[in-house]
């Protein structure tokens, strides 16, 4: 009620006085809020309340318009409730692409390893030994090992 009596006219709007409300009573919900609003507007409009005739004259305008006077607050939180669920998606989503890089980053080392692993079994020393011959006719033997990656000569 001290809203209504301290603030001016022209700053009864939805948001403002949903606003002022909040702060007053921070566990509460907009539907409740809202309800709490409209039983304040309801008394400040009675007779017997210690309003000038300004102020009851527009409690009573709000009253009467009040689901075109709430909607803008209904509209807002509706919006923000929107906005909530669309970034809950985004955060699921972005949750599973990172689980899925992770799979597929885990199968390509695992494909690497086995790679790794079958090239190191197939990795054979060849051994040749290859007789040479020089002009004074004597023989000389050389040996050649070879891998797939380097050839060593000796």
């Amino acid at each position: 009620m001290n809203f209504y009596k301290s603030t001016p006219i022209e700053k009864w709007s939805s948001t403002n006085i949903v606003e002022y409300y909040r702060k007053e009573n921070l566990q509460q919900t907009l539907p409740k809020i809202l309800d709490s609003v409209k039983k304040d507007l309801i008394k400040v409009t009675s007779a017997d309340s210690d309003f000038d005739v300004e102020r009851r004259k527009k409690a009573q305008n709000i009253v009467d318009t009040w689901k075109r006077w709430s909607a803008p607050v209904k509209e807002g939180s509706k919006t923000k409730y929107e906005l909530n669920q669309i970034f809950q998606r985004l955060e699921k989503l972005m949750a599973k692409q990172e689980i899925n890089a992770t799979k597929n980053s885990a199968s390509q080392v695992d494909i690497i390893q086995k790679k790794f692993v079958d090239n190191s079994r197939k990795r054979t020393w060849k051994i040749e030994m290859i007789q040479l011959r020089r002009k004074k006719k004597t023989k000389s033997v050389k040996l050649v090992l070879s891998h797939p990656s380097m050839k060593l000569k000796i």
